[in-house]
């Protein structure tokens, strides 16, 4: 018993002489000085494995002369202090944490409203979601970003969409909206590193204020500015963006061994005898079909025959396709812009450069845009704005194309067999059969027509598809502030763009060759063209330009110590005009930039009657727009009351027009 009593005495006594040496903390809330229990404290970055208990107490061990402690509780601020005598304050206060949300305002290309203030559905992008993907335009940064938008990506030009497909027939993309007016550009010429915010209309309210040109939804882009009472910024920002070449053999394609015995049966119930047969077109049958009539006709050994079909199943074209037409892609972005301002003006310059290498081979596009924003406070009530945007874009394609589920290639679409070649084992380029199989190709004319075969890799080198495009965008503005709950502004824009394409089939494409040929007729053994030697050149330019004026005045009024009444009255005269014109050139050469005359009237013959009379194609082509002139009146539109009314007029500047 006395053995017990002695080892309690030694342990509490051992207890107490260790609580005397260790500190006791204390963390209480700053505002209403209570204890808060489970607060996380380190001492130099390392946790302690307890927290405060129900008082909000914590014993420590004696601390060195120096060292740092962090104290964390959710809800709480973190805190920290550096000890250096490791003397501890008795207690410990901590400041909650306060969470204010972020007011959400859409901008209806009209004016700026916050969400419970607008009676219609919308979404709205900011800047971190916009730029939380790298996307080198804007489409591809607004692709999942918000509900109800949809993109459609089964074509090279993406489609966009509001809330599904509104029609069947009639235009269905969404009117964008550029800093408050329309535009009728490229999407992708704008930069989206000049992007402030993306505002996305989707119900009647957006047809209510644009009229039917807001049928489809309304994207609302707004532009960053500079700001007053800033010193001078500069940022750069570049984007990297590397993807490895598409992998064809992950398409479900049929294998060229289980196409060759599908041919095989076709074959042995008499499909393919009215093509074998056919001694006008000589329509193409496949290697498989050839050595298997080879072999029919004796002009082949059996053994020799099923070697070369067992050959036949082991090739697939699609490695050929992806080693020699694509590549891993590479894009890069560059992004200059200076921005700050003084008491009464504010400013912004920005400078953009992109240049993006594809997936295909010879297949690239760049961009260059400059952006210059000025705002000026004449006096308190007066702020004028001005906007200057220029953008180039250029880019080549690829003149063959790439690869279409289904064993096709090329822009054409040129149906191929599975196990077709594009080069043999040394790396020389091989024909492809095209319209003609090859017995016919590689014996007819007599030496008095081109080549008739059809060399996908050189059409890749032969075929030039260029374009380029500007686009120029001025706008100017005046606020003034009438009363406290009333503003007038006037704005006006001109925007311009100009571009060009070309298409160029030079003298060794199958395009030029083919037609040549298909023109040409052989008298005693002489050749009369109808179609010039040399390339063919398919050009096109386009220009649209446009004034738009706009007077607005904006009602913002308060109404005791909770009530607002917002409204706007206002109208907008737009006037465009759009021209085009194209035409195609024979017998183009690129350096000297010089064609020749062919005629395009008459109905001529084709090579030993192939296709009866054909004739060739003309090539100009001209579309001039009558100009449009539209006045859009915002008569009343009060969205706190969800009211908006509006009327618009359009008129073609051409009596023979319908309006």
């Amino acid at each position: 018993m006395m053995r017990v009593l002695f080892t309690f005495f030694m342990l509490s006594f051992s207890g107490q002489l260790l609580l005397a040496q260790s500190l006791v903390l204390t963390v209480r809330d700053s505002t209403d000085q209570k204890p808060i229990k489970g607060v996380l404290v380190s001492i130099d970055q390392k946790l302690l494995p307890r927290a405060t208990d129900n008082r909000g107490e914590i014993a420590l061990k004696p601390l060195k002369n120096k060292a740092l402690l962090s104290f964390r509780m959710m809800g709480y601020q973190r805190k920290e202090l550096e000890m250096t005598t490791g003397k501890l304050p008795e207690v410990i206060y901590m400041s909650r944490t306060s969470h204010t949300l972020d007011e959400v305002t859409v901008n209806t290309g009209y004016q700026v409203l916050s969400r419970e203030r607008s009676a219609g559905s919308f979404e709205l992008v900011d800047s971190a979601l916009f730029n939380r993907s790298v996307g080198m335009n804007v489409l591809s940064r607004l692709e999942n970003t918000t509900s109800g938008l949809l993109f459609d990506t089964r074509t090279d030009q993406p489609k966009l969409q509001i809330r599904g497909l509104s029609t069947l027939f009639s235009y269905a993309n969404p009117l964008i909206i550029l800093d408050d007016f329309p535009f009728e550009g490229n999407i992708e010429s704008i930069n989206p590193n000049d992007i402030a915010n993306v505002s996305i209309l989707k119900d009647a309210t957006a047809t209510s204020i644009w009229g039917a040109r807001a049928g489809n939804g309304v994207i609302v882009i707004t532009s960053k500015r500079g700001s007053s009472n800033k010193a001078r910024h500069i940022s750069y920002r570049n984007n990297f963006s590397w993807s490895a070449k598409p992998n064809l053999m992950a398409y479900p394609e049929m294998s060229s061994a289980d196409y060759i015995d599908f041919q095989r049966v076709l074959f042995d119930q008499g499909y393919y005898e009215s093509r074998i047969n056919d001694k006008t077109l000589y329509p193409v049958l496949g290697e498989a079909v050839e050595i298997w009539q080879g072999v029919k006709e004796g002009r082949m050994d059996a053994a020799e025959g099923e070697r070369l079909v067992d050959l036949l199943k082991t090739r697939d074209v699609r490695q050929d396709i992806s080693r020699y037409l694509y590549r891993p892609t590479f894009l890069q972005q560059h992004f200059v812009s200076i921005d700050g301002g003084a008491a009464n003006n504010s400013y912004l310059f920005s400078v953009g450069y992109d240049k993006n290498n594809t997936d295909l081979v010879g297949q690239y596009n760049d961009r260059l845009t400059l952006n210059l924003r000025n705002n000026i406070d004449l006096t308190k009530q007066i702020k004028l704005e001005s906007d200057f945007y220029y953008a180039h874009e250029g880019g080549t394609q690829s003149g063959l194309g790439g690869y279409a589920t289904g064993y096709r290639l090329g822009r054409d679409r040129v149906a191929l067999f599975p196990y077709t070649r594009l080069v043999d084992e040394s790396g020389n380029r091989l024909p492809v059969e095209r319209d003609f199989r090859h017995s016919f190709v590689d014996t007819v004319g007599n030496g008095a027509l081109l080549d008739w075969n059809y060399f996908p890799l050189q059409d890749r080198d032969a075929v030039k598809v260029t374009s380029a495009m500007n686009t120029l965008r001025f706008n100017i503005g005046a606020k003034a502030q009438l009363f406290s709950f009333l503003r007038a502004s006037l704005k006006y824009q001109f925007g311009q763009s100009f571009g060009r394409n070309d298409d160029y089939m030079g003298p060794d494409s199958y395009y030029a060759r083919n037609l040549i040929n298909l023109m040409t007729t052989v008298k005693n053994g002489t050749p009369a063209y109808a179609v010039p030697m040399g390339g063919i050149l398919d050009y096109s330019n386009s220009r649209l330009a446009s004034h738009s004026f706009r007077m607005q005045t904006d009602l913002n009024l308060k109404i005791g110590t909770a009530g607002l009444l917002t409204g706007l009255a206002g109208a907008e005269l737009r006037h465009s005009k759009h021209k085009s014109e194209g035409n195609r050139l024979y017998g183009y050469v690129d350096d000297l930039i010089s064609s020749a005359p062919v005629n395009t009237i008459d109905y001529l013959p084709t090579y030993n009657g192939m296709y009866g009379l054909q004739r060739i194609r003309v090539g100009y082509r001209s579309r001039k727009a009558p100009p449009v002139l539209s006045l859009t009146m915002v008569m009343l539109a009060i969205p706190t009351m969800g009211v908006s009314t509006s009327m618009q007029v359009c008129a073609r500047m051409n009596p023979t027009c319908l309006v």
